[in-house]
């Protein structure tokens, strides 16, 4: 029983924390973003904390509106760590990341998130309603049923929800009353009509098929690939099927960019 409490006592020390969390105020003087015409790592080292092993080690990356790159690698070679770092969600121990040629020190970071797209491995499954699911996406669009089922048409998701009897209101698991579950395919689709929701410039897909066999999974790059038309997008996969539609491909090993063409 006291090891229970110890255990218990940590969860909420974890709790509190968030709870209390502050959100840090955006300083005045960045400089806004109304789009994303360029991303670039020049020389971008990392590691993670209380750790000196570098996870990426001297890596330079230039992005261009509209590139399709693909990110391949064996796991642990750097290809997740270097997405969140282009996204911002992690700060670089050295070298720089620029948007715009700005550096990103000075860019509205909200400004920044608000024109990106990101379905990652470990995607959330939100025990919610269908409309609640893909308006995560953008939640300005969240009670617009056009939008949300104009999104679900592009995924191929638009007949199976509309045959629902309550449609957009179905829950999306079973431990509710009259709620529905879905394959693993059918919700890599809704993370997808999610990402598509939101009218950004640039979309990530970060191996989140990983769970499915090559045929779904290259039926969802599929999709993927044209509803991403004129924007810029990164797919980040261990196999290397998924990269035949890219512009770019490159081979991550420890951390480097070991290939690329």
């Amino acid at each position: 029983d006291l090891g229970d409490i110890f255990e218990t006592a940590i969860y909420n020390e974890a709790l509190l924390k968030i709870l209390n969390y502050e959100e840090q105020e955006e300083e005045s003087n960045t400089i806004p973003l109304d789009r994303i015409e360029s991303i670039s790592l020049e020389n971008a080292s990392f590691c993670y904390p209380n750790s000196n092993e570098k996870v990426l080690d001297n890596v330079s990356l230039n992005i261009s509106k509209g590139d399709n790159i693909s990110i391949v690698g064996y796991n642990g070679s750097g290809k997740t760590t270097l997405a969140y770092c282009l996204l911002g969600l992690f700060d670089l121990n050295n070298g720089s990341l620029k948007v715009n040629n700005l550096n990103f020190d000075y860019v509205d970071k909200r400004g920044y998130l608000d024109r990106i797209s990101a379905v990652f491995q470990d995607f959330y499954r939100y025990k919610y309603t269908v409309k609640e699911n893909i308006g995560m996406g953008d939640l300005n669009k969240i009670n617009n049923h056009g939008k949300i089922y104009e999104s679900l048409k592009k995924v191929g998701m638009y007949n199976k929800i509309k045959n629902y009897p309550k449609g957009l209101d179905t829950f999306l698991t079973k431990e509710l009353p009259e709620g529905s579950e879905l394959s693993g395919g059918e919700w890599q689709r809704i993370a997808l009509a999610r990402a598509f929701l939101k009218d950004a410039d640039l979309i990530v897909l970060d191996e989140p098929t990983a769970a499915l066999d090559p045929i779904s999974e290259l039926k969802v790059f599929d999709i993927f690939h044209e509803l991403s038309h004129n924007k810029t997008t990164l797919t980040i996969s261990h196999r290397i099927g998924p990269t035949k539609r890219s512009d770019l491909i490159i081979v991550m090993n420890q951390g480097r960019i070991v290939e690329q063409g």
